[in-house]
């Protein structure tokens, strides 16, 4: 009897965090907004912007994007929650870091990676092309993308803020959140709080989380 009615909490509990995720999603689209068909795209600093998804199979997105003179897309979401496809002659360079939360699966496969840590190596990676971005002097620039912009895309700007920027994690936790993070998210919330800030390496290994 007390097996059963574990059971049916678990899955109480389980339709409950579905049912949010599926709420989430939908006030989070309803809020979107848009420059030239991107989702969410903000300026973080003088050659680094963000965003949600660019538009498959859209060349002014991308066209736009050049424009801006981005060189380096950071994408952390993967192939099937949407392709990056930049025309050849516009120099872009699509740098594949896909991290968990995975989305736009099955609602339960939805549900359960919400609490599955990302690759910590991924971000590893994405914060070494930053700093080769940084050191261009103006001839790079990049653009960090996942598929809405807001939770894979935000902890790692709040991790390159802290790392690249030297931002106190109290201050990039505030942007974070301004941005639309979903502390719920367990997997990207237990990473960020086991992130160390280093006192005196930007050494992104350094900080990495316990596995």
């Amino acid at each position: 009897m007390f097996t059963l009615l574990w059971f049916w909490c678990l899955l109480s509990c389980a339709a409950v965090v579905a049912l949010t995720v599926v709420v989430l999603r939908f006030l989070l689209r309803s809020r979107t907004l848009y420059d030239h068909g991107i989702p969410h795209l903000l300026q973080v600093d003088d050659d680094v912007f963000r965003s949600g998804q660019p538009p498959a199979k859209t060349p002014s997105a991308w066209r736009y994007l050049q424009s801006k003179g981005i060189t380096d897309v950071l994408k952390f979401n993967f192939a099937h929650e949407g392709v990056d496809d930049p025309p050849e002659d516009c120099g872009i360079t699509v740098h594949d870091l896909a991290v968990q939360p995975e989305g736009d699966m099955d609602v339960l496969d939805d549900v359960k990676d919400t609490i599955v840590k990302p690759d910590w190596g991924k971000f590893a990676e994405g914060i070494a092309i930053l700093q080769a971005v940084k050191a261009s002097g103006g001839k790079r620039k990049a653009l960090i993308h996942c598929t809405h912009g807001n939770d894979r895309t935000g902890i790692f700007v709040g991790i390159a803020r802290v790392l690249i920027w030297g931002w106190t994690k109290i201050a990039a936790w505030r942007e974070m959140v301004a941005r639309g993070f979903h502390p719920e998210l367990l997997g990207l919330m237990t990473t960020w709080l086991e992130f160390k800030a280093p006192t005196a390496s930007t050494d992104a290994q350094a900080s990495k989380p316990s596995q």
